[in-house]
């Protein structure tokens, strides 16, 4: 989308640059405020769409100004998956195929199948789904030590088999979706989730999608008659200056 004060190559704009950019600062600096007022509103209706937060987030941190010249800037956005994710969609599609037939897949006696650990992100953490506060102040506690393999940890939720070690019945009455929610990794650097088994037979592999939400074209139908009206308010203070300066 782009926005002129006045038509190209029309008289008056062939007079603004007969004259000069320095001429006109009153345009000059509503092209600034234009462009400012764009970037907040882009990133306002980001933060007020449906998206997930950690699209929106990297979606935000993408948008920027560049002041080319002292009559002409422009709002962008860097390229980034998320952004398509937000502004496309994402398509409903079976992740099962591609789990049992990644580089970490192994073979059964019933076919191919690959362990899958889910991770859940603490309070505040991006682009993962986060655990509730209550459920991380019990797991944060757990202890780590005298581990030999990272399947053999210490849960909360149901009993669960992992390799050769049955993981103890810590609670009762939790939802399933944090059944059997472990703790791993080295000292200092812990990491919390659950272990999934998928095969052939698994079921819920499905990532169900996401519709897509077009904040670009909805911000730009918004801003446009905002900006017209900014440059043409700053573009009639020089010319109104320069009429009292004939006058004088």
């Amino acid at each position: 989308m782009t926005i002129y004060a006045v038509k190209e190559n029309d008289q008056l704009d062939k007079f603004i640059k007969l004259l000069g950019n320095q001429s006109f600062p009153g345009l000059a600096n509503s092209i600034k405020i234009s462009a400012n007022m764009v970037q907040r509103e882009w990133v306002k209706t980001i933060k007020n769409s449906k998206a997930k937060n950690g699209w929106k987030n990297e979606y935000i941190k993408s948008i920027h100004i560049n002041f080319e010249n002292e009559m002409s800037s422009e709002v962008y956005a860097d390229e980034n998956k998320y952004i398509d994710f937000i502004e496309d969609g994402v398509k409903r599609f079976d992740m099962k195929p591609g789990l049992i037939n990644g580089p970490n897949s192994r073979q059964g006696k019933n076919g191919r199948y690959n362990i899958i650990f889910m991770r859940k992100g603490i309070p505040g953490t991006q682009h993962i789904q986060n655990m509730p506060v209550v459920t991380y102040q019990k797991i944060k506690k757990m202890s780590k030590e005298g581990l030999v393999k990272r399947y053999n940890t210490i849960g909360i939720g149901n009993v669960m088999q992992l390799k050769t070690k049955q993981v103890k019945k810590r609670t009762k009455n939790k939802s399933e979706k944090y059944e059997g929610l472990q703790k791993i990794g080295s000292k200092g650097h812990s990491q919390f989730g659950t272990f999934r088994v998928v095969s052939k037979k698994s079921e819920g592999w499905i990532y169900p999608g996401s519709s897509s939400i077009k904040i670009f074209s909805t911000v730009s139908r918004k801003v446009e008659p905002k900006v017209k009206k900014i440059l043409q308010d700053g573009l009639k203070m020089d010319i109104e200056a320069g009429l009292k300066y004939l006058e004088g």
